[in-house]
């Protein structure tokens, strides 16, 4: 009898793969070199609705660094028309998610969203895209912990 192999494309095997925190260090500093992150912690997935009427957000793998860096890891096989809206939704709603009620704004720290896609997203480019976001006319940043990766 064959074996047939599990692509790591498929959502629960994904999340399997990068729930060993081991695996997710080294992904993480492949992803991000020059950085290199020492310890990473694996985090509850699922981000609370605010309101009843909100949209549910449960990420494929959530996580923190040693800084206090906050990351979100899509595996995405269909590149979907809106599929950039909500690339931006998921990074904003893992970046504004890490304060409590009384805490200062300058605690936060970076949040980096980072998707993996079996589809392109450009026809032109690099596969490896970083986004930040940053004024139009200018090269000042509004906030340098906005990253999509």
């Amino acid at each position: 009898m064959s074996r047939r192999r599990i692509s790591p494309r498929v959502d629960l095997i994904f999340k399997e793969i990068l729930a060993d925190p081991a695996r997710l260090l080294d992904f993480l500093n492949g992803v991000m070199a020059p950085t290199v992150l020492v310890e990473v912690q694996v985090l509850n997935p699922e981000i609370p609705k605010d309101r009843m009427d909100q949209k549910a957000i449960v990420l494929d793998v959530a996580a923190k660094d040693e800084k206090g860096r906050r990351y979100q890891l899509e595996m995405q096989v269909v590149a979907h028309s809106f599929l950039k809206e909500r690339m931006l939704s998921g990074w904003s709603h893992v970046y504004a998610q890490q304060l409590e009620k009384g805490q200062d704004y300058t605690e936060l720290q970076p949040a980096i969203s980072i998707w993996l896609l079996e589809e392109a997203l450009w026809t032109e480019g690099p596969a490896m895209r970083r986004f930040q976001v940053r004024s139009e006319e200018h090269t000042s940043e509004l906030q340098s912990p906005c990253n999509l990766v």
